[in-house]
């Protein structure tokens, strides 16, 4: 069922980029959006029985609204920012990221004690009452915001000057998609704490001293993982790279460190399944899984974020939120694969695992061999006449053009 969602909603992104990019613009597809949650939410969690047909309504409604909105969110983000303010930007992606990730957490603790100890209704009521202020503060910050006027808007004035053509848009994605094409197999692998580790776990001595860890509580040390680690790549890793290796930290670098840390994670997993299965039953410590965790929360920092900067960066204004769509139509593909490996009868986990280690060890050198052949292309290209809000906050004195967005350091 979680794949499942997961999937459709990725495969909504294409949708609600489209949208953006073509009609509406990040800011009222946003707008839309949020009310649009918040009117499901509120309707789902009026007092009656549930059932499954609800739940998967719930569910349908909720991946359809979450799929609009999801990849241009942080292109929206990204173009609050100028030329000259590129490392900021850079910085800008891991704090969205952050936040989202406090968000993940907060859902995961409350939103189930809700539900153990009020009804479901409560607990869906409570969302609708979240989304509500996060509306209205959106809309209280329309006038500081910077706008990028949609293709189909700017096309409609008779001017093209700093839009690129059709024929330049599918070339970009072109350039892009080859980038993307092995990211399904690591979601795919990212998405087995999800299934395959909590059943990995539920063969462990899950007591820390006195506390005990059930086995679905484990993925939870992902999301708080990702919080430690993100600013902790953000202002020590890639800093200490860039200035005291001298090895930039650039985005396909970075994609590149995760696909091998998600090797690692798989490495540890499978020495874990073998060691399970040559000990007694409920005698190895839960704390074996952590160095897994720990890889896979790294990797997920280094490809999640750097995924949605390379996005931005590396798309013509045009196309940027429909590029990050496609990022996360390598999320549904991913969940696609794992749907399909469920299927595979394999002869035991430790075997299953090694598989995994295995494909991600092909599938990182093939990625490594493609980064090779790319060359980074500058979209700075887009005037402040190409903007709907130019908030003169962020302006610079004496340069009128500081609103554009899409630069590459």
């Amino acid at each position: 069922v979680v794949s499942g969602f997961v999937a459709i909603y990725s495969f909504m992104a294409p949708v609600g980029g489209l949208v953006s990019d073509r009609w509406l613009g990040n800011y009222l597809t946003q707008w839309g959006s949020g009310w649009y949650w918040l009117a499901v939410w509120t309707v789902i969690g009026l007092p009656h029985t549930l059932s499954v047909t609800l739940a998967v309504l719930g569910l349908s409604l909720t991946a359809f609204g979450y799929g609009m909105i999801n990849p241009i969110q942080s292109i929206f983000v990204g173009d609050q920012f100028g030329p000259s303010q590129a490392k900021h930007k850079i910085a800008a992606f891991s704090w969205y990221y952050f936040c989202c990730n406090v968000g993940n957490v907060f859902g995961e603790a409350v939103c189930p004690l809700l539900r153990e100890y009020t009804n479901w209704n409560l607990t869906l009521l409570t969302i609708s009452a979240a989304l509500l202020p996060a509306c209205l503060i959106y809309w209280a910050g329309s006038r500081f915001y910077v706008k990028v006027i949609p293709t189909m808007q700017k096309r409609g004035t008779g001017e093209k000057r700093g839009w690129t053509t059709r024929k330049e848009d599918l070339e970009s994605l072109w350039r892009i998609i080859p980038i993307f094409s092995p990211f399904p197999v690591f979601w795919a692998l990212y998405f087995q704490q999800s299934s395959t580790w909590i059943i990995q776990a539920e063969e462990m001595n899950l007591y820390l001293g006195n506390f005990y860890v059930p086995p679905d509580l484990m993925p939870s040390l992902n999301d708080l993982m990702v919080l430690i680690l993100l600013p902790i790549f953000g202002y020590v890793v890639y800093p200490f790279c860039d200035n005291i290796v001298g090895i930039r930290a650039s985005p396909l670098r970075k994609l590149s460190a995760g696909m091998i840390m998600t090797v690692l994670a798989f490495v540890c997993a499978t020495l874990l399944q073998v060691l399970l299965d040559h000990s007694e039953e409920y005698t190895v410590s839960i704390f074996y899984q952590f160095p897994q965790y720990f890889f896979i929360s790294a990797a997920e920092v280094l490809v999640a974020v750097t995924g949605l900067e390379f996005c931005y960066s590396q798309s013509p204004v045009s196309m940027k939120s429909t590029v990050t769509a496609l990022w996360y139509i390598a999320t549904a593909l991913g969940q696609l694969i794992v749907i399909g490996v469920e299927l595979i009868p394999f002869e035991n986990p430790a075997t299953a695992f090694a598989v995994f280690t295995t494909l991600m060890i092909v599938v990182t050198i093939v990625f490594m061999v493609i980064t090779l052949f790319y060359r980074y292309v500058d979209y700075n290209n887009l005037s402040a006449e190409d903007i709907e809000a130019r908030p003169e906050s962020l302006l610079e004195k004496g340069d009128p053009e500081t609103v554009l967005v899409g630069d590459f350091d």
